[in-house]
């Protein structure tokens, strides 16, 4: 399970690679407010413990990309769990 895990986290950073080459313009102006980002406390979080697969916080753009997916089909995987029709709810 452990190289499922890492396998996968391998292809969500190569996405999020491509992902920054072609958006750089727009991403431009997110990367260069620096490494010390708001959520960091001022590097005094930095050095979490993170969960199993993640090696280190994920790049910019596959955070921007799970981001965005996540939000058009979280919803949709939601309501389908939730409905009474036990077919819909298997598939």
């Amino acid at each position: 399970m452990t190289d499922l895990q890492n396998y996968c986290f391998d292809l969500i950073e190569e996405i999020g690679k491509t992902y920054e080459e072609d958006n750089e313009v727009q991403l431009r102006e997110k990367r260069q407010l620096g490494y010390k980002e708001e959520w960091t406390r001022d590097g005094k979080m930095e050095n979490l413990p993170l969960p199993s697969p993640f090696k280190r916080r994920p790049r910019l753009g596959a955070r921007l990309i799970m981001q965005e997916y996540l939000r058009r089909y979280l919803p949709a995987i939601c309501n389908e769990i939730k409905d009474w029709i036990d077919g819909i709810r298997f598939h």
